[in-house]
C-alpha cells in the first residue's frame, strides 16, 4: 500500500463543515476559513462566523496574511443562499 499524500485536515475544521452542514440553524456558521499551520504539517481552523454579509467574508480572505504580512492562501466555505423561483430561498 502506498503512502497518504498531502496533509491532515485538523478535526475542529471537520466539525466546523459538519455543523455548517447540518448544525442547528441559530448557530449555524455561515463561513469557515481554514488555513496551513504554521509548522506546514496540517490544515487548521482560522475561524467561523454566523455573520451573513458576503462582502465581510470577502475582506477577510482577502486580507488574509501570513506572518510576515504576505498575502497567504486560504480554504474557504461560504454557505450561500439562492432563490430558486417557487420553492423558495434555498
Amino acid at each position: 500500500m502506498s503512502d497518504r499524500s498531502g496533509i491532515p485536515v485538523a478535526e475542529e475544521c471537520i466539525s466546523a463543515f459538519n455543523q455548517l452542514r447540518s448544525g442547528p440553524e441559530a448557530t449555524r456558521p455561515k463561513f469557515i476559513i481554514c488555513q496551513i499551520s504554521d509548522d506546514k504539517k496540517s490544515i487548521v481552523l482560522e475561524e467561523t462566523s454566523t455573520e451573513k454579509d458576503w462582502d465581510f467574508f470577502r475582506m477577510k480572505l482577502c486580507e488574509a496574511a501570513d506572518e510576515d504580512g504576505d498575502p497567504a492562501p486560504r480554504y474557504a466555505i461560504y454557505d450561500m443562499e439562492y432563490d430558486i423561483g417557487s420553492e423558495g430561498k434555498q
